[in-house]
This record gives structure tokens, sequence and C-alpha cells, in this order.
């Protein structure tokens, strides 16, 4: 108790923000608007949520048995009293908007937990659980603050959009026809909440997690149905990270390398116990999987979607084509580059290993695809040497 007293002094915030959302908690009443209008919000841009803020949840969710839930259980789940919608009826704003109102109240400073977005997460709801999404953003920006100093503050759509708007709460259609000023009041400013927050980050944070896993695909309608209709196959099993499926995750990554953020790529705890193993073992699958990914193929989960997102992408240089082009390309040099510290990390003795040695072929050749001919053939000439070495001049790899 004593330790635990001395780090709540030394970083209060954590416990402060699951105070908050106590708070929030009990306050019910759900008002007949938003507490504040859309002009009078804070900015999208600014809606970030630090590491504190991040930490807070935690504490929050694990006193709740809410880690182990998946982000749609997470926003809204029938029953589950401490979801984010549940969190936020009685403002209508989002949950980072909800937390900054109380903070003047407790007499602290917003901006420990809630500041202008440095960094925008990008990830599928199918699939991830809040207790891995959570831990994978908390490790980068450990790693990240402590290599820089520079605070971080991300943008989560869970926390930094308004979930009860977008789910249709405040929503009364009988009253309000759709595109009137009490229907657009009651509505989630989908025009401008995601460029107003890509808009103000230098930083991409990608979910790539699971790395190999298949998985069935979600009944939801393609982005760019075509001839071959606008829902797909029943039994269509995917595979890899669930966000490079997702029509929003590709606009998202697009947007946000076409201004030049830099990319981190963040997983969950499972795959960072096992990444090494699997860079080893499944380095082909993983460059496959890259290699395989078409934006046409993204899904989304609201058809409404459609029209906005189509005509963002037309912005870009080479539509969706220059999307899955865009995405492809950095998604290889960052696993080009994880192959490279994975074959540093390699021992003399490693080195001359069977596995060890596929690794450093199959890197070899991925930077060989990639144009990067001096490092390629560094890595591919010492494959060969220990092949002829250990395996022989005519063995089946040593010949490839």
């Amino acid at each position: 108790p004593g330790a635990r007293s001395h780090r709540e002094r030394k970083h209060p915030y954590p416990g402060l923000l699951s105070g908050l959302l106590e708070g929030l908690l009990e306050a019910r009443e759900q008002p007949a608007l938003p507490v504040k209008a859309h002009e009078e919000r804070l900015p999208s841009g600014k809606r970030g949520v630090s590491l504190a803020f991040l930490r807070g949840l935690r504490r929050f969710y694990a006193a709740r048995g809410g880690l182990d839930k998946h982000m749609g259980q997470v926003c809204k789940e029938a029953g589950f009293e401490a979801s984010i919608c549940s969190l936020t009826r009685s403002t209508g704003l989002s949950l980072a908007e909800s937390v900054a109102l109380l903070l003047p109240a407790s007499e602290q400073d917003a901006s420990a937990l809630v500041g202008k977005a440095t960094t925008f997460f990008s990830y599928s709801w199918t699939g991830t659980m809040l207790g891995d999404m959570l831990a994978a953003i908390e490790g980068k920006l450990v790693e990240l603050e402590a290599a820089d100093g520079v605070k971080r503050f991300v943008w989560v759509d869970m926390f930094c959009a308004s979930q009860t708007l977008l789910a249709g709460e405040f929503r009364d259609d009988a009253k309000h026809s759709k595109g009137s000023e009490g229907y657009l009041a009651r509505k989630e400013d989908t025009d401008h909440i995601f460029e107003d927050a890509l808009g103000a980050v230098d930083e991409l944070m990608l979910y790539l997690s699971p790395l190999t896993a298949k998985w069935m695909a979600p009944p939801d309608p393609y982005l760019l149905p075509g001839d071959r209709g606008d829902l797909p196959p029943a039994d269509w099993e995917r595979r890899g990270p669930g966000a490079m499926t997702r029509a929003w995750c590709m606009f998202e990554m697009s947007k946000a390398l076409a201004k030049g953020c830099r990319l981190h790529v963040v997983l969950c705890p499972a795959d960072v116990e096992g990444f090494e193993a699997l860079l080893t073992e499944q380095f082909d699958e993983i460059a496959h999987i890259v290699a395989a990914l078409d934006a046409s193929d993204a899904q989304i989960s609201k058809v409404e979607d459609r029209e906005y997102i189509l005509g963002e992408v037309e912005k870009l240089e080479g539509g969706l084509g220059g999307v899955t082009t865009a995405v492809c390309e950095r998604l290889r040099e960052w696993l080009a580059g994880e192959g490279r510290r994975a074959v540093d990390n390699l021992s003399g003795e490693e080195r001359r290993q069977e596995s060890a040695l596929g690794l450093i072929s199959r890197v070899g050749r991925l930077l060989n695809d990639q144009g990067k001919l001096g490092e390629a053939e560094v890595l591919m000439r010492e494959a060969l040497e220990a092949m002829r070495a250990t395996l022989g001049d005519r063995h089946p790899h040593t010949l490839a």
C-alpha cells in the first residue's frame, strides 16, 4: 500500500481519470441534445489522449472485466454498464471531450490527459480486444517518449469520436428529417472529425495484429463492389491484420502517408512475444500477406461511408490503386526493417543454423525486390557461402 500510494502521488493522473470515469458512470441521464453544439466542441485534432489517460482506462476496465471485450462490445454492448456509450450518454460527446469537460472542476491540468493529437491510431474493431489494443499503444508510447522525450497524444476513434452520436442514440428521425438542422445536431460530424485529426498528427500508429491468423470475414459490404456484387461470399476466409481489410483503415493510412507521417507498427502482446519466431519461421507468409493487400477488397460497416471514403481516396495520387501501392510499399519497408533487425541480432553460431540461413536469404530477397541491391547482396552472399559450407554445393537450397 505504501509503494502504491507513492506511485499514485508521483503519477496521479491514471487514478484521476479512473475517478472521472466513475463520475461519468453515475451520471446516466441523457439530455435532449449533446451538452455542446458541434461548433462549441473541442476540435477533433485536440482530442488526443495521453499515456496517463490510457493507463487510467486500463485500471478502470480491469476492475470491470472489460479488457477481454472486443471493441464493438466496449463501445455499446447491451448490459455492459461501463461501455463507452454508457459513459458518454450524459454528455453526447466523445470520451476525451467528456473527461476534459470534468477536469476544470477537479482543479487538475487537462493537458495531462487530453491534448493536441500527435499520433493517429489506425485499427479494426473486428477481432481487437481492448486489453491488447491498450498494451500495444502503451508499449509504443513508452518506447517513443523515452527515445526523444516528446509527450504524445494519440487519436483513437473509440475515445475521440462521439460513440453515442455515431450509434444514433440522440437521433429522432420522426421529428428531424435527414439533412435537417436538427438531424445534423444529433449526428457526429463525420465529414470533419477524421480530416481534422489526420491534419493534426505527424505520426501514424498502425495495429497490425493478428499478423498471420485466419478468420472469417464479417458480412460487411465491399468498399468497391463492382461486378462481384455488394456483399462478400459467406464462407470468405481472410488472413492477417484486420486493419488491412477495413476501408477506413486503408483510407486513414493512405492519407497519413501522403502527408509524410512517420509510420509505427504496433502488435498485440502475443504477436510481440512470438515475433522473432514468426520472422524466422513464417517470413515468407508475412511477406505474402503484405504483398497481397488490395484496397478494392476492403470492407465497410456502413454503406453511407462509401461515398465519403471514395471521394477522399480519389483526391490521392493514383486513386484506389495508388492506396494499395502506397500501403504495400510502406509495410514491405517495415517488414524488411524488422527482418534486418532480427538478422543483426543473430549470434555468429546462430547465423549458421538452417532456420537462420533461411531468414537471411528471405530478407535478402525482399530487399532485392525493393531495389536495395547493395544491402541484398551482402545478405544473399552470406547465405550462399554458409549453405555451401553446411549443405554442400548441390543442395537445393544452395542452388536456389
